[in-house]
């Protein structure tokens, strides 16, 4: 180097050295972050289950109202027929005096009481209390030296606050959903049965009213 050169000296950077301690906390910021964002999904699903939970109920009580007309046709038809019968009756009466051809003393069709009878409302299933968290429960330790929770725990525990309580009011939908659709299964198979013994009245007064033709 010729003399009197200002030519500084390239000093190599050394890059700092990482410890034990150092990986150990990279470690845990990495699993508190996965763990936030587990809570923050888990927040969203409940929330997602509510809102079906919702659109399921609204649709089942759509669902009775139909099934409630359903019924009530069934019934419309059993006391008209029953109008009929006793049409027919006197149509028999007064074409063969007082001694009717077609109807004979306890004739005719016959309701079935277990069929028409006022139906017992099914009494719906309890579910057992569910057990209380301790009033100073905490979903999240604080890992802090100074045993407060930080914004990212406080974060989570607000997150699990909301899911513990969704998850009860979940538990409590799924219970009433359950005992609406078995108040409408009973219902549906009393209107099944209601409509076979339609069928068969409005069968035997055809075959009748046919009769009083010939």
């Amino acid at each position: 180097m010729p003399w009197g050169s200002s030519k500084e000296e390239k000093k190599e950077e050394k890059e700092p050295e990482t410890t034990e301690r150092d990986v150990l906390v990279y470690n845990i910021n990495e699993v508190a972050n996965d763990t936030l964002e587990s809570t923050r999904r888990m927040r969203q699903m409940c929330e997602e289950s509510k809102d079906v939970g919702m659109k399921t109920m609204s649709a089942l009580e759509n669902q009775g109202e139909s099934i409630e007309r359903w019924e009530e046709v069934a019934d419309g038809i059993n006391a008209d027929m029953a109008l009929a019968e006793k049409a027919l009756k006197a149509m028999d009466a007064a074409c063969f005096g007082m001694i009717p051809r077609f109807w004979k003393r306890g004739g005719g069709f016959k309701e079935d009481d277990a069929v028409w009878a006022e139906p017992q409302l099914p009494q719906p299933e309890q579910l057992p209390e569910a057990k209380a968290l301790n009033p100073d429960h905490c979903f999240v330790a604080a890992l802090g030296v100074s045993g407060e929770q930080d914004a990212r725990e406080k974060e989570m525990e607000e997150n699990m606050d909301e899911v513990s309580a969704m998850i009860g009011n979940l538990r409590n939908m799924a219970n009433d959903i359950r005992n609406t659709t078995a108040a409408q299964n009973e219902c549906l198979e009393r209107i099944h049965k209601k409509t076979e013994s339609d069928i068969l009245r409005v069968k035997l007064a055809n075959e009748k009213a046919a009769a009083l033709m010939k």
